[in-house]
This record gives structure tokens, C-alpha cells and sequence, in this order.
């Protein structure tokens, strides 16, 4: 089991799927307004994760391999996101699925088990995020400049 660890940090590397970064949104619901971070991640070596005394999940139809989240509700520093080369990258940053990344994390010890924090991201090869689009042009309702959704 792993122990309550500060400055214990693994790097570990893998695919991402549903990288979530979200740098101080109001609608967060904290009082400091504090950001947080999660990617869902198929590590090369999962043994990484194991003898840290976590469990992955699965596969699913949308992850494709063995898979754990890591996570952390607490960004003290935008500096978490990284390229290859070690630059950082802007909080607005969108990395999509199937992306090859490095994480940086610790395994964090609570009374209900183990959770893997995440303490940086780093993406060596990118994948382009593109959100679905369901919809087709068909005929119908067409917006002009300047009207509003009223909700």
C-alpha cells in the first residue's frame, strides 16, 4: 500500500483520454475559486499504479485500454501543463483523446484507499481535440448576426 507522501512523484507515461483542465471557473463551486485537473489514462506500465495499491478500471467503448483517473482539485501553479520540450503551455490548452503524455503524479493515501494525484501533464505527441457534431445542415430556422439563445 502506498504511503501518505508529499513529495513521492512518479512520472509515468501513457495515453489520455478526457483531459479535463479548468483553471478558476467561477461555476467550480469553491470558495477560492480553485482550479482542478483530470485525465483519464492508460498507462504503458500499469505496474506504476498497482504497486502503488490502486486499481484500474476496465476498458470501455471510450477508453480503449486499462485505465485510471488522476486527478487533482488543487493547480498551485499554471506551470502543470508542459510540451515535449518542457515548455508551458497556456491553461487553454486542449489536448485530445489519444494523446501520448507523461504524468506526473503521487499516490495519495485516504481512509477509503488510494487515489493517484496528478501533480503535471506533459504531451510529447498530440492529438488535435475536435468536438463531435451531430448535427447536418437541413432546411429550417436559419440565425442572423445578432440573435441571442434566450436561455
Amino acid at each position: 500500500m502506498a504511503e501518505k507522501a508529499k513529495n513521492r512523484y512518479i512520472k509515468s507515461r501513457g495515453t489520455c483520454y478526457f483531459a479535463h483542465i479548468n483553471y478558476k471557473n467561477p461555476d467550480q463551486g469553491y470558495e477560492n475559486k480553485t482550479p482542478n485537473m483530470q485525465v483519464m489514462f492508460i498507462p504503458d506500465n500499469p505496474e506504476e499504479f498497482t504497486d502503488a495499491g490502486l486499481t484500474l478500471k476496465e476498458p470501455t467503448d471510450s477508453i480503449p485500454g486499462p485505465n485510471i483517473k488522476v486527478w487533482t482539485k488543487f493547480i498551485e501553479d499554471p506551470l502543470l501543463i508542459k510540451d515535449a520540450k518542457g515548455n508551458k503551455l497556456g491553461h487553454d490548452f486542449v489536448v485530445g483523446n489519444g494523446s501520448t503524455v507523461n504524468v506526473l503524479w503521487s499516490p495519495w493515501q485516504y481512509d477509503k484507499g488510494v487515489s493517484a494525484t496528478l501533480r503535471g501533464i506533459q504531451i510529447i505527441e498530440h492529438v488535435a481535440w475536435e468536438p463531435d457534431n451531430d448535427f447536418t445542415s437541413e432546411e429550417g430556422f436559419e440565425a442572423e448576426e445578432g440573435d441571442s439563445i434566450p436561455f
